[in-house]
């Protein structure tokens, strides 16, 4: 088992895998859990694949792509398609991936939210395949973190926007200028149900300047709008743009179902996720019942 290179383990209905699952295979290049009832990323058992290349999680349940799911992996290609119940990628979900060239989440049609922080320091990262999910909106900071390799606010290992001295600031933008204009990033987004409001100003202007957006953006006469109802079908491109304001309130995005019961003991945990688009970003409160936040 020391010398296997590829692993096929789909069409198998495993549920989890164990943390150790994967300890001493040194040697595995590709790894299929397609079509299996997995509900969450094994991300511990990833961290024994020391030479991984290619891993494709298409096709199962998995809920959420929380942080740190996908780190420190020398995988070049990584592909989650067709997960019906994937809501939500939070920040620093794939983050340090210095090998990742091609990342495939499309056809996840409840995935409504992405974290501008989701995708820190993929600095080969060549094509992102989005469409037929159920994005609303696609922010000016996921790219912008890309391309800045994680010097962005907030970014791991970068400088925020509160740290480090002016000098050391200006040192981090510099780099990420600058890299910008080396890299362009194939995206495919249509099959969205895109809001038309301030949100879709960046990706307006991706749209009708390719040439000068880090987006490459594959067939944009079919990234269109669905709301409000009035745009539904017009395309992005086209859109009078002047029309729109440059701020907008709040919107919530549902990564939870709304309607669902959660029967605890006291004691018990549960994590309970809200995430909400507008500009400037929205800022959440939690209220309990006694009025208290």
């Amino acid at each position: 088992m020391t010398t296997l290179r590829k692993l096929q383990l789909s069409h198998n209905k495993i549920i989890a895998i164990n943390d150790n699952a994967f300890v001493g295979l040194d040697m595995l290049e590709e790894l299929h859990v397609e079509d299996n009832s997995l509900v969450r990323v094994p991300a511990i058992a990833l961290q024994s694949l020391k030479r991984i290349a290619i891993i494709r999680m298409d096709n199962n349940p998995i809920q959420q792509i929380t942080t740190g799911d996908f780190g420190h992996l020398p995988a070049n290609t990584i592909s989650l398609t067709r997960c019906s119940h994937m809501t939500l990628i939070d920040r620093y979900a794939f983050w340090d991936l210095p090998n990742l060239y091609s990342l495939a989440l499309h056809s996840n049609p409840r995935l409504a939210f992405i974290d501008g922080q989701a995708f820190v320091g993929l600095p080969l990262l060549q094509s992102v395949e989005l469409y037929g999910c159920g994005l609303k909106t696609i922010q000016y900071d996921i790219v912008h973190n890309i391309l800045g390799n994680g010097f962005t606010n907030g970014a791991i290992g970068g400088v925020g926007a509160n740290g480090g001295s002016g000098r050391q600031h200006s040192t981090a933008t510099a780099a990420v200028e600058h890299h910008s204009k080396r890299r362009s990033i194939a995206a495919s987004l249509m099959g969205n149900p895109f809001v038309c409001d301030c949100n879709v100003k960046y990706l307006y202007e991706c749209l009708i300047d390719q040439h000068n957006c880090s987006l490459s953006i594959e067939s944009p006469e079919r990234v269109v709008c669905a709301e409000p109802p009035a745009l539904n079908g017009t395309q992005i491109s086209r859109l009078n743009i002047t029309a729109i304001a440059d701020e907008c309130g709040p919107r919530l995005v549902a990564v939870n179902d709304p309607n669902v019961t959660v029967h605890k003991k006291i004691g018990d945990r549960h994590q309970f996720q809200c995430r909400a688009l507008g500009v400037p970003q929205p800022r959440i409160h939690w209220i309990l019942p006694t009025g208290q936040v």
